[in-house]
């Protein structure tokens, strides 16, 4: 799942967005959670931190579904492109587990420090 991780945070990168540690620590739990309970659904209360703003994008797909299918996804649909580019957000971290059916699941949280 490493290497999905990276993938991920290359392509937000160049969006501007800066890792935060703490985020990636959340990110992936929540991964884990959605992963386990096999169906998504947000969950910002999850996210803990000095945040003025905080947005979260989530993905579940086939074990093909890389990083550039997922972003492409999100910047296609109106409410996930807005939590990428509009929320001015310049924190993020990434989680991706892979469910109990083979599927990856991804999970984005963006943030704006205070």
């Amino acid at each position: 799942m490493g290497q999905l991780i990276i993938a991920m945070f290359l392509l937000l990168s160049a969006l501007g967005f800066n890792p935060d540690l703490a985020l990636f620590a959340q990110a992936q739990v929540r991964a884990d959670e959605i992963a386990e309970q096999g169906y998504l659904r947000h969950d910002l209360g999850a996210y803990q931190g000095q945040y003025c703003a905080i947005g979260e994008v989530l993905a579940k797909g086939s074990e093909r579904m890389n990083a550039r299918a997922a972003m492409s996804a999100w910047q296609h649909s109106e409410p996930h492109a807005y939590v990428l580019n509009e929320l001015r957000a310049d924190r993020v971290g990434v989680g991706v587990a892979q469910g109990d059916d083979g599927s990856i699941v991804w999970v984005v949280a963006v943030a704006r420090n205070c």
